[in-house]
């Protein structure tokens, strides 16, 4: 799950220092480590902190601002989420914090079963395969297929299963498409499956971070289904 908050400083942090801003946007990330990250990143790609830390901002401001609004709050049950068609769909919920739909996404490992990186809810801190029927899907939520063939879909899931579970919640977004993968968030697992086993990048914006909503966006993707 991305967590996105919003305090009455972003305003002068945006203006003052874009890190502190990411730091806000990315809770549970420290100064220190979007500094270092974003430092990382500028390294191998011979480029400053400075224009990568405004860049990253740029993207997250983005990423949240051309979203599904869910309306899910004026139901007083929320569906579980629906099966998937083929394996390799990739499902993105609603996820409102503070106002803010940010979304949260993963894949289908078959029709029952899913993979994601939860985020950090209780117990479930690792990245996991689980039934569809522990993961609510809000008003709003869509379903995905990869514009691909199939067998391609069945590789993307079958790598994922059995190279990206049981690794710990990577909560910055910022530059998540960039180091070792050690840790995931939810959007970094299912870009990074598709990137490695499939060779498609599922950033619809190409930004330094992919956050679930670039991946609805992907022109790689389409909608088969919308839970009302």
């Amino acid at each position: 799950m991305f967590i996105f908050s919003k305090t009455t400083t972003t305003a002068s942090a945006s203006s003052d220092d874009p890190i502190a801003e990411l730091v806000e946007l990315n809770p549970g990330t420290s100064y220190s480590q979007m500094q270092a990250d974003l430092s990382a990143y500028a390294e191998a790609n011979n480029t400053t902190v400075e224009s990568v830390a405004q860049e990253a901002l740029e993207d997250a401001r983005g990423s949240t601002t051309n979203n599904v609004t869910s309306s899910s709050g004026f139901r007083q049950t929320v569906p579980v989420l629906p099966a998937g068609r083929n394996r390799g769909d990739i499902f993105i919920t609603p996820a409102n914090t503070l106002g803010f739909d940010h979304g949260h996404t993963g894949l289908y490992f078959s029709a029952e079963e899913i993979i994601e990186a939860p985020g950090k809810k209780g117990e479930h801190t690792q990245s996991h395969r689980i039934s569809r029927n522990n993961v609510s899907a809000p008003s709003g939520s869509v379903l995905l297929n990869v514009k691909i063939d199939q067998a391609t879909k069945d590789s993307v899931a079958d790598w994922t299963n059995e190279n990206l579970l049981g690794r710990p919640y990577n909560s910055n977004f910022a530059v998540n498409k960039f180091g070792s993968f050690s840790a995931l968030n939810c959007s970094q697992l299912v870009w990074h499956a598709y990137d490695v086993a499939a060779g498609i990048d599922l950033d619809s914006n190409g930004g330094p971070g992919v956050y679930p909503y670039n991946v609805k966006d992907s022109e790689h993707t389409e909608i088969y289904h919308t839970v009302s």
